[in-house]
């Protein structure tokens, strides 16, 4: 004849657990924490950055390079020295260079001109010129190219991020036409690919 075993129940209140219950879990095999990972990309992309600002004006110079004038008398020369600053974050060197924004290098005035010429400013020869970072009257200048010719670097190489360039802009009145003489410039900067 078969004996029935009964085991003891064990009784358990809710309150003797406290706010422990016991229902919700599954049963601890192994005391050991369990870790998952889960890997998460976070990716930044960063358009290019290639440009020159005429309107941001280093300090320590005249005018912002975008609008350039010099007042003088008859037979004086004088110099104006402006800038701006580059943006660059191709990670490649960048140059900044200019010439003449077409054939004509002359300041004109209707049908009155001043040519662009190197060398020292002379108050006695009507003359004009351009030269890289801060010149005196005393200094050289350089004669400005025609569109399409060798253009003359204004800009330090091997830049990247932000940086101010200057540039100064040479004249002599000698014996021109009172009057108003311009010239459109092209700054030209390349960077990257």
């Amino acid at each position: 004849m078969k004996k029935a075993v009964r085991l003891p129940y064990l009784a358990v209140s809710v309150l003797s657990l406290g706010v422990v219950g016991l229902a919700g879990f599954a049963p601890v095999v192994n005391a050991a924490p369990t870790t998952v990972t889960q890997p998460s990309t976070f990716t930044v992309n960063i358009a290019e950055g290639v440009g020159i600002d005429p309107a941001d004006k280093p300090d320590g110079v005249d005018s912002a390079l975008a609008n350039v004038s010099l007042n003088l008398n008859a037979r004086t020369t004088g110099v104006v020295t402006t800038g701006g600053s580059i943006l660059n974050n191709t990670g490649v060197a960048a140059t900044v260079t200019v010439e003449d924004a077409d054939d004509n290098t002359n300041l004109v005035n209707g049908a009155n001109n001043i040519p662009t010429k190197a060398g020292v400013l002379n108050a006695t020869t009507a003359s004009w010129g351009i030269q890289k970072g801060v010149a005196k009257v005393t200094d050289a200048l350089v004669a400005v190219p025609a569109k399409g010719g060798a253009a003359i670097d204004v800009a330090p190489t091997n830049t990247t991020g932000k940086q101010n360039f200057t540039v100064t802009y040479g004249a002599s009145s000698g014996d021109a036409v009172k009057g108003s003489y311009k010239d459109t410039l092209t700054y030209t900067m390349t960077a990257g690919n």
